[in-house]
C-alpha cells in the first residue's frame, strides 16, 4: 500500500493574459460608420448592464445581443455575452464570444486571461501555453504568469520547459520553497535524482530546520526503493519535528515497506493526533486507510482503532462522529451508531442526517415518547424542514398529542415542494393522517374530505387512503357510489383486511344493501384474530342484523361492542338500553 506518493504542487492563480491574433484576417477591412446608431448602442449596452446587475440574465443577454448587432466589433459586448452564456452552461457559445473579445482586443488584460483559463479548463494546454507565452512577452514582470506557465508545461509533459520557467522565477524572487518543491519534482520525473537533491539542498542551506524538506528528500529515495537512504532523511525530519503528522506518515510508509506492519500502524494512529495536520486532511487519510483496511481480514478492528484515534483527538468535530456512526451502521452496531449521531446532532444542530437517523431508530423500536422528544429538538434545531415536520406530526399523533400533530402536519405541507418526487409518499401519508385527525378528532368532515382528495391526487393507488376516504364519505352519507368504488379497490388489494371489510360493509349498509353488507361484516368477524376483537366491527354487525330482522342477535352484538369499549359512546349505550338502532 502507498498512503501517498510524490505529487506535483499546483497553485491556482488568476493571471491577466493577452494574446495577439490575426484578427485583421477575420474582421472586415471596410470602415463602417455607426455614428448614427451610437445612441441606440449606448442605450442597449447600459440597460443590459443594469439588467445583469439585477440578476435578469435572459433580459441582459437579449440586450447585449442587440448591442452586438449594432456593433459586432465591440470587444466588451462579446466579453459580456461570453460570460453570460458560460453562466448559463452554454459553453460553446460562451467560448466563442470570449475568443472573439480576445481577438478584437488582443492586449486587453482580462479578455486574454479568460481565454487562457477556458483553454486550460478544456484541457487544451498547448493553446493555453500559447496565450500565456504571449502574455509573458507583453507583461514580462508578471511573476504569476511564469508560475502558471510552469504548471501548464508540467501538465503538458514538457518538464524541461517547466524548469526553465521556474528558474526564471527563482532568479526574480530568490529561493522559494514552493519553487524548490516543483523543481525537485520535475527533476525526479526527468530521472535526474542528483539534481533534484541539489535543488532541495540549496533550499536547506537557507532553512536547515525545515523538516518538510528532509521529508521530501526521504520521499525521493523511498520512491526509488532506497529505504536506507529514506530512513536517514526521515530521521533528520524527526530530530527537527518529532511530533509532526507528516513525519508520522513518512515512518508509516517506511515501516510498511520493510514489512514491519505493527510499527507502521502505530504511526498511523499517531497521525490522527498530530497538531500540524488539519482535520480535513486527516479525514482524507482516514478515507484512504479505511478503503485499504476494508480489503483485509483484520480490517474491521483496524478501522475501529483509526476512528477511535481520530475521535480522541477531535471529540468536538461532528463530522468525525457521523463518519464513525456510519461505519458502525455498516457493522450493524446500531445502538453505538445512534450514540454518535446524537453527539453529532448536539455538536452541530443543523445536521439533518443526524436527526433523521435518530428519529428512524427510535420510531422503529416503538420508543415513541423518546422519538417525539427528539422530534421536538430536531424541529427547534432545523425549523420548517418537511421531513422533520412529518416525523414530528406522526409522532405527536402516536403519542396522542392530536392538536400538535395537526399543527405539525399542516406546517409540513406548507413547506413541502409538491414538484419534488422524493416527497410524494411522505405527502400522501401526511394527508392520510390529516384525514383521521379531521375525521375523528375534529369531526370536521369537509376538511377530512379535502385531505382525502389531496392524498388521492398525489397517490391514486394508495389503498389506505382509499379506505379512509371511502369511510369518510360514508360517514357523511354522500357520494356513496364513489365511496363504494374506492372501498372496493382497497379491498381488492387486501381482501382479508378487517378494516377494509368493515368499511365496505358500512357503505353497503348506508346503501341499504343489508344482505350483501352482512356477508362482508361476517368476513371481517371471521378474519379478526383472537385477542384483537374489534368493538366497531361488533357494533356494525349488530346494526346490519337489526335491519335484517334479527333484533335479538343484534342486541347481543351491541352488548359485546359495549364490553370491548373503554370509552363507550352514547350511541352504543342507547342501542343496548333501548334495544333499537340509533343513528
Amino acid at each position: 500500500m502507498r498512503f501517498f506518493s510524490l505529487t506535483l504542487i499546483f497553485i491556482t492563480l488568476v493571471v491577466p493574459v493577452a494574446i495577439a491574433t490575426n484578427n485583421q484576417e477575420k474582421l472586415s477591412t471596410q470602415v463602417v460608420d455607426r455614428s448614427a446608431q451610437q445612441p441606440d448602442f449606448d442605450y442597449y449596452f447600459a440597460e443590459a448592464l443594469r439588467q445583469k446587475h439585477l440578476g435578469n440574465t435572459a433580459e441582459s443577454i437579449d440586450l447585449f445581443l442587440k448591442s452586438y448587432d449594432i456593433n459586432p466589433t465591440s470587444a466588451i459586448v462579446s466579453f459580456e455575452l461570453g460570460n453570460l452564456f458560460l453562466q448559463q452552461k452554454a459553453d460553446d457559445m460562451g467560448f466563442g464570444y470570449i475568443k472573439n473579445a480576445a481577438e478584437l482586443a488582443p492586449r486587453n488584460y482580462f479578455y486574454q486571461e479568460k481565454l487562457a483559463l477556458l483553454y486550460r479548463s478544456n484541457g487544451d494546454f498547448s493553446k493555453a501555453i500559447e496565450v500565456l507565452e504571449h502574455i509573458q512577452r507583453l507583461f514580462p514582470d508578471k511573476d504569476e504568469v511564469l508560475y502558471e506557465l510552469s504548471q501548464l508545461y508540467t501538465q503538458n509533459g514538457q518538464h524541461k520547459k517547466s524548469i526553465q520557467k521556474l528558474d526564471l522565477l527563482e532568479k526574480r524572487i530568490g529561493l522559494n520553497k514552493a519553487i524548490t518543491y516543483d523543481k525537485a519534482v520535475q527533476y525526479v520525473l526527468l530521472k535526474n535524482i542528483k539534481q533534484a537533491h541539489k535543488e532541495i539542498d540549496a533550499m536547506l542551506k537557507k532553512t536547515p530546520n525545515d523538516h518538510t524538506l528532509w521529508i521530501l528528500k526521504g520521499d525521493i529515495e523511498y520512491e526509488r526503493k532506497k529505504y536506507g537512504n529514506a530512513k536517514k532523511y526521515f530521521q533528520k525530519a524527526t530530530d527537527i519535528q518529532p511530533e509532526s503528522g507528516y513525519v508520522y506518515i513518512s515512518w508509516a510508509r517506511y515501516y510498511e515497506a520493510i514489512k514491519d506492519f505493527s510499527t507502521s500502524e502505530e504511526y498511523l494512529y499517531k497521525l490522527f493526533g498530530a497538531k500540524d495536520i488539519s482535520f480535513q486532511e486527516k479525514m482524507h487519510y482516514l478515507e484512504i486507510l479505511t478503503s485499504y483496511y476494508s480489503k483485509r481480514m483484520d480490517g474491521i478492528e483496524k478501522m475501529h482503532n483509526l476512528y477511535t484515534s481520530l475521535l480522541e483527538s477531535h471529540p468536538m468535530e461532528y463530522v468525525a462522529h457521523t463518519a464513525y456512526a456510519e461505519f458502525l451502521l455498516q457493522q450493524k452496531l446500531v445502538p453505538e451508531a445512534i450514540e454518535h449521531f446524537y453527539t453529532a446532532a448536539l455538536l452541530h444542530p443543523s445536521c439533518l442526517e443526524c436527526w433523521v437517523y435518530l428519529l428512524q431508530y427510535y420510531t422503529e423500536k416503538n420508543e415513541n415518547e423518546k422519538a417525539y422528544q427528539i422530534a421536538k429538538e430536531a424541529i427547534e434545531a432545523v425549523p420548517n424542514h418537511p421531513v422533520l415536520l412529518f416525523y414530528s406530526g406522526m409522532l405527536a399523533l402516536m403519542n396522542d398529542q392530536k392538536e400538535d400533530a395537526l399543527v405539525q402536519l399542516l406546517e409540513m405541507i406548507k413547506f413541502t415542494d409538491y414538484n419534488e418526487p422524493n416527497y410524494a409518499e411522505m405527502n400522501t401519508a401526511a394527508h392520510a393522517m390529516l384525514v383521521d385527525l379531521y375525521l375523528i378528532y375534529k369531526k370536521d368532515y369537509p376538511k377530512a374530505l379535502e385531505q382525502c382528495d389531496l392524498a388521492l391526487k398525489l397517490n391514486p393507488s394508495n389503498h389506505v387512503v382509499m379506505n379512509n376516504c371511502a369511510y369518510t364519505l360514508a360517514l357523511q352519507n354522500e357520494q356513496l357510489e364513489r365511496a363504494e368504488k374506492l372501498s372496493a379497490q382497497s379491498l381488492e388489494a387486501e381482501p382479508m383486511n378487517v378494516s377494509y371489510l368493515d368499511t365496505y360493509a358500512y357503505i353497503l349498509f348506508k346503501q341499504k344493501r343489508y344482505e350483501t353488507a352482512l356477508f362482508f361484516i361476517e368476513k371481517a368477524m371471521e378474519y379478526t384474530k383472537d385477542g384483537e376483537k374489534n368493538a366497531v366491527v361488533y357494533e356494525r354487525y349488530g346494526d346490519i342484523l337489526y335491519f335484517l330482522g334479527q333484533q335479538t342477535k343484534a342486541l347481543e352484538m351491541w352488548q359485546k361492542a359495549l364490553e370491548l369499549t373503554q370509552d363507550a359512546t352514547d350511541t352504543i349505550k342507547q342501542k343496548v338500553n333501548t334495544k333499537k338502532y340509533v343513528e
